[in-house]
């Protein structure tokens, strides 16, 4: 089991409380990871100092928002989060794995066409193509460097078993 946390609205300065206690509560919980949305419903950052939350959930942290692959692979290097989510750009690119890997274009996304209830902006971005198609290859897990941003979510280990917590 995972969380995934996100907070829509500004609480006022209240956020910084409100997550490092939710982190805490978590702890005991044995969950697989922790998810947290780093910014808001209009991309500004959040007001709180994910590093401190990260500390005290102390399990497996998926940072997620604004990231690319060059944040999201610094952000892993410097241990502010064991891996990275990305949402609009998996959502504009379902080739986003391989794309990262050749260093390749990525395609713009459309969030006018999020959440529509329609394929536009969810089934119809252009895959690699040119020079890009013929060396499409996923790298074997095992060939991933540690901290990588491409690594599965299964190379952060077992997850843990659930216990009642105390």
């Amino acid at each position: 089991m995972a969380i995934d946390l996100f907070t829509p609205i500004r609480l006022g300065g209240l956020e910084l409380e409100l997550f490092n206690h939710v982190g805490d509560t978590l702890r005991p919980f044995g969950l697989a990871y922790l998810h947290m949305m780093e910014r808001d419903l209009h991309g500004a950052e959040l007001p709180l100092h994910f590093p401190e939350l990260r500390r005290r959930f102390n399990g497996h942290y998926m940072a997620n928002g604004g990231f690319d692959k060059r944040r999201a692979n610094a952000a892993i290097a410097a241990s502010r989060a064991d891996c990275v989510a990305f949402g609009k750009s998996y959502i504009a690119n379902p080739d986003l794995v391989e794309r990262y890997a050749q260093d390749a274009p990525l395609n713009v996304a459309n969030p006018s066409t999020f959440f529509g209830g329609r394929e536009q902006g969810y089934t119809d971005y252009p895959a690699l193509t040119g020079d890009h198609v013929s060396h499409l290859r996923l790298p074997s897990a095992l060939s991933l460097r540690p901290g990588s941003c491409l690594a599965p979510l299964s190379q952060l280990g077992p997850i843990p078993t659930w216990r009642e917590p105390t």
